[in-house]
This record gives structure tokens, C-alpha cells and sequence, in this order.
């Protein structure tokens, strides 16, 4: 797996498989039978349709309450990926002051489906009250799981290609390096990759911060990892102009030390709430923070990239 350690410094700072899409409309989702049993996984005898996305949205009602209930349990069983990771020491921190994420189940999603199936069956669902984001399911373990979501959209979503059509060539080529354009660009503060991206972009504002951030916790050391998520494989649907939009995610690793002498960091680079639930201090010695960016990522019809969607989302602090 890729992996690019970024030492950060006052002076200097070193800075992160394809398939189409169609959409459609959920139906009467209050509808629909949710005592009944779910279904086998799709094969080329019965392909995903709208019902059966319907059926696999309705989880989120589920997951909300876990959340709700502090069920670290069943958040675990309902996801996988990203969410799943949350499910593990953040689920464990929001039963000790730590916010829970809100998953109120949006009405009348728009369901986006690859157009060619694969071994990794997935979907994807826009929603657009109260405000826009996409969720992504997949089969997993027999069953659907919430792999991301929700991704709050910046500005408006990108009008899905019609069911069948993929993208234009240079788009699918270009989607298929998406996360490791990701990689390249975060671990390159000086520009040499020629990889872009627009002013005010998420992934342009994590940059800057990988490499501003160490003057604002002097004389405390911080080094970052920034590496490409194992979990779940980056997921791609196409667009009526012939782009794509990449769902993906990126790790951030953060490791601050105290100056030589100090017993503990002089700025630390979470607050004291996350500090006490995570760790059960809030002056650690040492910390080390994991953070994942879950994006959707626009691919132009000419290759330039740029962010749709994103969460970033803290998932565990220790004092290793």
C-alpha cells in the first residue's frame, strides 16, 4: 500500500476500479416491507435494481438509533469501510462526550448504479434535504453496508450519465489514478506533479495545512502519514458530460511530540474533549491522531480534478 510520511517542519514541510453510472428515483420507500428477509447478493440472474436499493437505504433508520444508543455493536454490523471504521474507537469516544454523526434517513433519494456489475456490488444515493450529500452501499458479509456517507456536496451534484453509458476514455483513464493522484499531490507542497487542484478545494486546503501547520504548533515536533485507505476500493460512476466522480478515501496519520525537556505538547493539535474521550486525558505526552477525508471526486472530460463532496472525520487518538 502507498505511503508517503510528510515530516513537518517550521522551515520545510513535505506535504496525499472504474465503472459508469445511471440513476433513478426511489420509490415509496416507507413502503416497503422491512421485516422481511434480506436478499442474496445480485448476480447476472438478478441485477441490482431500484427496489432492492430502497430496501438497502432504509438501513440508515437503523443506524441512526445505533448511534443514537451508543450500539457500537450494530453501528459495526451496518457498515463497512470508512463507517465501519468509525464504528470502532470513535463510536467507543461519542459515549463519552464526543458528538455522534447525524444519519437521519433523507426522503426520495435519487439511486446512482454502476454500469457494469462487478464482484463489488455497490450503489450510490443523492439526497437533497435538508441539505445535499451521496451515501454509498455495498454487499458486504451477505448483506448491504453504508460504506460513506454522508458526503456533503459543495454546490450543486453533477448531472449521472444515463444507465449503461460510462465515461468518455480520457475520464476512465484519468478515474482509475484518482486516488493515487490524491497521494501524489498532498505529498508534493512545491507542485512538481503538475497535479491541480481549484481554489478552495478540501484537497488544496489539506495540502496548505500539511505544510502551515507545524509553525502553529511550535515548539511542539508534528509529523504527518498520508496514505490511500485500504477498507474498501475507490468506486467511480459517470457523468452526463462524459466526467466521473470518484468515491474514495485518504488517511492522514498526525504524530506531535513535546519539545525536548516538556512533559507535554505545548499546543495540542485536538481539543481537550477529544483528547479526554479518546485517550481519558487531556494532557497527554504524546499524541497520535487518524483521520480519514472521504471524498467524491469530479473527473472532467479533459482529466483535472476536483472535489464534489467530502467528510473528514477524526477516527482515533492514542498517546503512542
Amino acid at each position: 500500500m502507498p505511503r508517503r510520511t510528510l515530516a513537518l517542519t517550521a522551515l520545510a514541510a513535505a506535504a496525499l476500479a472504474v465503472t459508469g453510472c445511471g440513476a433513478t428515483r426511489a420509490g415509496e420507500i416507507d413502503k416497503i416491507d422491512k421485516t422481511a428477509p434480506p436478499p442474496p447478493a445480485p448476480t447476472q440472474e438478478r441485477t441490482l435494481d431500484e427496489d432492492e436499493a430502497a430496501e438497502a437505504y432504509t438501513l440508515l433508520g437503523e443506524l441512526e438509533r445505533a448511534w443514537r444508543e451508543r450500539d457500537c455493536h450494530t453501528v459495526r454490523a451496518l457498515t463497512a469501510g470508512a463507517e465501519r471504521t468509525l464504528g470502532g474507537r470513535a463510536c467507543d469516544a461519542a459515549g463519552k462526550g464526543r458528538p455522534a454523526p447525524r444519519l437521519d434517513a433523507p426522503e426520495d433519494p435519487v439511486f446512482l448504479f454502476p454500469a457494469e456489475e462487478t464482484a463489488d456490488l455497490w450503489f450510490a444515493a443523492l439526497t437533497r434535504e435538508p441539505d445535499p450529500a451521496y451515501w454509498v452501499f455495498a454487499w458486504r458479509e451477505g448483506g448491504w453496508k453504508l460504506v460513506a456517507g454522508a458526503l456533503p456536496l459543495d454546490g450543486e451534484a453533477p448531472d449521472a450519465a444515463p444507465t449503461g453509458i460510462g465515461p468518455a476514455e480520457t475520464a476512465a483513464v484519468q478515474a482509475t489514478l484518482v486516488p493515487q493522484s490524491h497521494l501524489s499531490y498532498l505529498t508534493d507542497p512545491a507542485g512538481l506533479t503538475g497535479i491541480s487542484f481549484p481554489s478552495g478545494d478540501p484537497v488544496r486546503d489539506l495540502r496548505d495545512e500539511l505544510r502551515d501547520r507545524p509553525a502553529r504548533v511550535r515548539p511542539d515536533r508534528l509529523t504527518a502519514d498520508v496514505d490511500l485507505s485500504a477498507d474498501e476500493p475507490a468506486r467511480t460512476l459517470a457523468l452526463a458530460d462524459g466526467g466521473a466522480l470518484v468515491f474514495h478515501t485518504v488517511e492522514i496519520t498526525f504524530r506531535q511530540r513535546p519539545r525536548s525537556g516538556a512533559k507535554t505538547p505545548a499546543h495540542p493539535i485536538y481539543g481537550k474533549r477529544d483528547l479526554r474521550a479518546f485517550t481519558g486525558t487531556a494532557k497527554p505526552s504524546r499524541i497520535t491522531g487518524t483521520e480519514l477525508l472521504i471524498l467524491a471526486t469530479r473527473v472532467a472530460v479533459d482529466g483535472s480534478l476536483s472535489t464534489v463532496a467530502s467528510r473528514r472525520v477524526v477516527t482515533d487518538v492514542t498517546t503512542g
